[in-house]
């Protein structure tokens, strides 16, 4: 989960070390749609963010009001290759179509 929560910031940093031309939502809107590596990593860390801890001393997590239970959140290895890849080739520079 380290590893997606940092992948997911990345925008961020780089949206603010740059000083894009847009809105920080229209960059994250920007990269989540030319890669999909990136989008997938936005809902994994968008689902765990908001999901529901049960009560009691099982410490076990349950859907609750439409919310994602944490065990139906899963992800592979290469969503996190593919996603690393991107950002390491990124060129802020490089105009996109």
């Amino acid at each position: 989960m380290n590893a997606i929560e940092a992948l997911n910031n990345i925008p961020d940093y780089l949206f603010h070390e740059t000083r894009m031309d847009c809105s920080l939502n229209d960059f994250r809107t920007k990269m989540t749609s030319e890669n999909p590596a990136i989008r997938r990593v936005t809902e994994i860390a968008n689902a765990y963010k908001h999901r529901v801890r049960g009560s009691g001393r099982e410490k076990t997590f349950k859907a609750s009001a439409g919310a994602l239970n944490s065990k139906d959140i899963v992800f592979d290895h290469d969503v996190l290759c593919e996603a690393f890849k991107f950002w390491s080739e990124y060129d802020p520079k490089k105009k996109r179509a």
